[in-house]
């Protein structure tokens, strides 16, 4: 094999490694790799940001972010002034305020929970909890997959209120 041949199928391999990352047979694992990677990654909502995060998500919960993008960049165009609905960051993730302690910052922690499991759907939930001297509160989401093709997807996240991320990104009026 010519060297050039030889480096693409090692870019082809790497790619499907890490395509394989997010695709478990355990929805706790493909939740836990998915808050790792969201945590060391920007929480700007972007394309990139997105598109980064693809690997973890349904069909369906990838079309309706693109879709919010699109509905961002029309309002940002016709309000340069004002705070877009996705202004302050992606929507995985409560906002992560510092919570001061004897001079020191901390933030919170998500902790993964146990996945309860109805065929090819399955439920985990999420804890962001901040150290115990801190008054800042827990919050829990739970993070809703479903199952394609022996592989567990990211679908939707049902916030503390009830209300969940897709429901939000579907709503008639920007």
């Amino acid at each position: 094999m010519k060297r050039a041949q030889i480096k693409l199928v090692a870019v082809i391999f790497l790619l499907s490694t890490l395509a394989a990352k997010g695709q478990s047979a355990d929805p706790g694992s493909v939740v836990r790799s998915f808050y790792q990677y969201d945590s060391s990654h920007s929480q700007v909502f972007s394309k990139n940001a997105i598109q980064s995060r693809r690997r973890w998500f349904t069909d369906v919960l990838h079309l309706q972010l693109t879709k919010e993008l699109e509905r961002q960049a029309e309002f940002t165009r016709k309000n340069p002034d004002d705070k877009p609905h996705s202004g302050d960051g992606l929507p995985f993730r409560p906002l992560d305020e510092p919570c001061g302690i004897g001079g020191r910052s901390y933030r919170f922690t998500p902790t993964i929970g146990r996945p309860s499991m109805r065929g090819s759907a399955a439920t985990v939930p999420v804890r962001f909890a901040y150290p115990k001297d801190c008054t800042l509160p827990t919050t829990q989401y739970l993070v809703r997959l479903h199952k394609v093709k022996n592989a567990w997807y990211i679908n939707d996240i049902e916030y503390p209120d009830g209300s969940t991320l897709l429901a939000d990104l579907m709503r008639e009026q920007y």
